[in-house]
């Protein structure tokens, strides 16, 4: 049944066991975390495969697609639901995007860097 634990963090009424303010707040708190960690290995991924492009532009005749860096990273499953439609587009090769000028990152890292500062201001992240 409840743990001695449980039982101190529940709270019980007629109708059937409810969460403490303090379980509701411990899990926003573990919500929050999460999406942190999910922002910054994010950005890492999009500073990664920007490194991993120049590296492979400046030593192969042939370098992998921006697309194809991005499978190969472990954090871009995650990243992938979250992707707005231009993103998307401009991953898939469905649309060109044009980066700033003066940048050496391609266009289609410059819209997954605004996909996720969209997600963490909408999230309450910085």
């Amino acid at each position: 049944m409840w743990s001695e634990r449980s039982r101190r963090n529940v709270t019980e009424s007629s109708s059937g066991p409810y969460p403490t303010v303090e379980m509701l707040e411990e899990g926003r708190k573990q919500q929050l975390a999460k999406r942190e960690s999910l922002i910054k290995a994010w950005r890492e991924m999009v500073v990664a495969v920007h490194h991993q492009q120049r590296e492979s532009q400046m030593h192969s005749t042939e370098p992998p697609t921006i697309t194809a860096l991005l499978e190969r990273h472990p954090d871009f499953l995650s990243f992938r639901p979250y992707m707005s439609d231009r993103t998307r587009d401009g991953v898939w090769g469905r649309m060109s995007i044009v980066p700033p000028k003066q940048s050496t990152m391609s266009g289609s890292l410059h819209s997954i860097l605004s996909d996720i500062d969209d997600m963490a201001k909408r999230w309450g992240i910085e």
